[in-house]
């Protein structure tokens, strides 16, 4: 293939790289392929280099930001800028193409960000930013308050329409923690590099209703969602075919909600791509 008009410097450069990455390289003569788009096909996206802040501190869990560090830092050697949250309202994010919010209590993101912060993390959606919400970052971004996904808590929407309120719907017990089978749609570019379903872990109370105006890009199992572990038989009801991940294109920007978290411990390796494409791929969709 043509490298004109790459620097001579090309070929080195490639083999350097390829070294590194412990990758073998196969000489192509065409851009034609016999399946599949060709190489450069007008639907190829080009990949834009991500910007990362994650929050730290609270209203973050310690432990989900340090799953997160550890998984890009030590793991897969992807550098991001850490940032208080109580210093996000101050803070230029015009650097930052993506901005992880790990999980925490609800309550605590909206009591740090306040009405404010979330309209700030609107706009800057708007223009193009990636929001990537996770578990109780998720639940607070859901909220009819804050209304950055249009997606809601199923039992708190319940609750807002009940005719009786003395009579609420009764809000499943905690899951403690099962591991559930997620089936994913590959044809998202969340979904990308995915075949068949992942195993994740649901720890959580919280059930959503699907996005009104985004994909549902992962959901659990519609016929067996629990593959392994505790929950009661409520619990085991309530979560199939319940919403894990979606993707909700907002203005030139994207909020990504995961309803649980795929970092967790930072051993589920499958479950934690969706989570890598998230802030990965996001910014070139």
């Amino acid at each position: 293939m043509r490298t004109q008009p790459n620097p001579d410097s090309l070929h080195q450069r490639i083999a350097e790289l390829a070294a590194a990455s412990d990758v073998d390289l196969v000489a192509a003569d065409t851009a034609m392929v016999d399946r599949g788009r060709d190489l450069g096909d007008r639907s190829v996206v080009d990949i834009e280099t991500p910007s990362i802040a994650i929050v730290t501190e609270p209203p973050t869990s310690a432990t989900a930001y340090g799953a997160m560090w550890y998984l890009l830092e030590r793991v897969y050697g992807v550098p991001f800028t850490a940032i208080k949250g109580q210093d996000l309202g101050t803070t230029d994010l015009k650097p930052y193409n993506v901005i992880v919010l790990p999980d925490g209590q609800a309550q605590g993101y909206a009591r740090v960000f306040g009405d404010q912060g979330a309209e700030r993390l609107k706009n800057w959606v708007r223009e193009g930013g990636t929001l990537v919400c996770v578990k109780g970052a998720a639940a607070w971004a859901a909220g009819e308050r804050v209304g950055l996904t249009t997606a809601r808590d199923r039992y708190a929407e319940a609750d807002s329409k009940a005719a009786k309120p003395s009579e609420p719907p009764k809000r499943i017990d905690t899951v403690p923690g099962a591991f559930v089978r997620v089936d994913v749609d590959n044809e998202h570019f969340l979904g990308a590099g995915i075949e068949g379903p992942v195993t994740a872990l649901f720890r959580s109370n919280i059930v959503y209703a699907p996005s009104k105006a985004g994909a549902r890009v992962a959901m659990l199992n519609g016929d067996r969602p629990i593959v392994a572990g505790f929950a009661f038989d409520e619990a085991k009801a309530a979560l199939i075919a319940a919403p894990f991940v979606w993707d909700e294109p907002t203005g030139r920007g994207h909020v990504i909600c995961f309803a649980d978290d795929v970092t967790f411990r930072a051993f589920l390796r499958d479950a934690q791509r969706l989570w890598l494409n998230a802030i990965l791929l996001g910014p070139s969709f």
